[in-house]
């Protein structure tokens, strides 16, 4: 956006995946740093603000994102399209009892290349799984998914019970053993499409509150969050040993995964957003 000029040629449709200047402070607050110099956070929101005002409509993927930019500039022409879910996949899911791992599996699937899911990841290892061991001293935790640094893997591998097992076909094969998945994400934004795919699985799902982030009632009240390693730790260890729990999370989780618009409904949408400031007067 920042190539563009101040007034294009063109109207303009910008979709923001993440508002990366809260993003910033977020992780700086998270990892305990010292916030950056005074003109470089100015520097980077009034890049970003400026790219929202030049835009003729700006479309966030999450409420939270779109409230954010509305705060700072009331006037925005905005749209919230949130992350969705395939269509074709709800029709195909299984909602039959998984076959489970003779020991408890905890699961945490990400693209480590994202700076959130590295964070996470670490978060993870050093303070939530620990705690977790001394509670279920038999437990196991898969690491899957792809863009792991090698010295992450280096360090999953000196982790206890850790296992890491890169990339994989499908999400199902993973979910089948698991008895929990995990989004241990401290900052981030969007929505999480790794909490869908757990969802669309029947996982029950423990993280952190950024876990629920960009998703409507009905889904956040599945995620279960803890406030500290040692809380994440609990909630995980009772649902290792919670049948119960686990299968009425499952099915309640076959009835909120409706809420989630489809891929087909929210490109639609999209098209009508686009087609609607193309189409219009003007620039």
């Amino acid at each position: 956006m920042h190539y563009l000029p101040k007034r294009p040629p063109c109207r303009i449709v910008l979709t923001e995946e993440n508002i990366e200047f809260e993003i910033e402070a977020v992780r700086t607050a998270a990892l305990g740093r010292e916030a950056p110099l005074e003109q470089a956070k100015h520097v980077a929101r009034s890049i970003e603000v400026d790219a929202w005002r030049t835009a003729d409509v700006c479309i966030f993927v999450t409420p939270e994102d779109q409230q954010t930019a509305r705060s700072i500039l009331p006037e925005l022409n905005t749209r919230c399209l949130e992350n969705s879910v395939d269509g074709d996949l709800l029709k195909e899911v299984s909602w039959t009892p998984r076959c489970l791992s003779p020991t408890p599996r905890a699961l945490y699937v990400a693209n480590y290349s994202w700076a959130p899911s590295d964070d996470g990841a670490y978060f993870l290892i050093d303070e939530i799984w620990p705690l977790t061991l001394d509670i279920v001293p038999d437990a196991q935790l898969i690491l899957a998914g792809t863009g792991m640094s090698e010295a992450l893997k280096s360090h999953a591998a000196k982790a206890e019970q850790v296992t890491y097992v890169g990339e994989f076909e499908k999400f199902a094969d993973l979910a089948n053993g698991a008895h929990v998945f995990l989004c241990p994400l401290r900052f981030g934004g969007g929505s999480k499409i790794k909490v869908i795919d757990a969802l669309s699985h029947g996982l029950p799902i423990v993280g952190t509150k950024e876990a629920q982030r960009g998703f409507p009632v009905g889904i956040k009240e599945l995620i279960f969050c803890g406030e500290t390693p040692k809380a994440i730790a609990l909630l995980i260890a009772a649902l290792f040993d919670g049948h119960r729990a686990r299968e009425k999370m499952a099915t309640s989780a076959s009835k909120a995964i409706q809420l989630l618009p489809t891929w087909q409904s929210t490109a639609s949408e999209l098209g009508n957003i686009w087609l609607g400031n193309t189409c219009e007067g003007g620039r």
